[in-house]
């Protein structure tokens, strides 16, 4: 059977360029797909044992958001950065934000560019599948712009209703898909392939 899909349009940015304008940055409506599968994510996974710790530490910091180690995927390091309390730099506070960050190194320089399609997953543990929301857009990453995501990815009251699945006994789990396509542009289209997409990390954020 197919999976079921919809389009959810957020009206605001998911981009990291505050300073941007709206008529030139990502704050336009962007449209995401929402779809639903048992299979894992391909690149990363999240393991939060204790949400509630997390929450409290998040809030008492400067950065307000939890940041996950690094991880390798298509020839770049990544990190998730998670506001679980909702990214207050955009006035959201009442959704889970979760951003894909591209990790600087010595090798990165101003003209370094990756163009990535990625999809978040958040674990339904009580139906044993993946809510998966993924931006229909690539998008580029830079050294001046490393990163993107979405910063409403679920409403907190959904989240943290125990009936959907999402947040079990103060425990869930976020995942995320990297696509890194290699793209030229001739006669004004993309033409784009997939290239390596890496090995699956995993890691835990511990109630101890």
């Amino acid at each position: 059977m197919g999976k079921k899909r919809r389009i959810i349009v957020f009206p605001k940015s998911h981009g990291d360029d505050d300073s941007a304008s709206p008529s030139t940055s990502a704050s336009a409506s962007a449209s995401f797909v929402t779809s639903t599968r048992y299979e894992k994510p391909i690149h990363y996974i999240l393991k939060i044992q204790s949400f509630s710790l997390l929450k409290e530490a998040v809030a008492s910091s400067p950065c307000q958001r939890f940041e996950s180690q690094k991880f390798y995927a298509g020839g770049s390091e990544w990190k998730l950065a998670l506001y679980p309390n909702g990214d207050r730099r955009r006035d959201v506070s009442d959704h889970i934000s979760l951003y894909l960050v591209r990790v600087e190194n010595n090798i990165l320089s101003t003209t370094s560019e990756v163009n990535v399609v990625f999809t978040f997953l958040v674990y339904d543990t009580l139906r044993g599948k993946y809510l998966t929301v993924q931006d229909e857009k690539m998008r580029q990453f830079s050294a001046t712009k490393r990163e993107w995501g979405i910063e409403k990815l679920l409403p907190l009251n959904t989240f943290s209703d125990a009936s959907n699945g999402f947040l079990v006994d103060d425990c869930c789990v976020f995942g995320v898909d990297i696509f890194v396509m290699n793209c030229n542009v001739e006669k004004g289209r993309y033409d784009c392939s997939q290239v390596e997409i890496g090995k699956r990390n995993q890691a835990s954020f511990p109630c101890t």
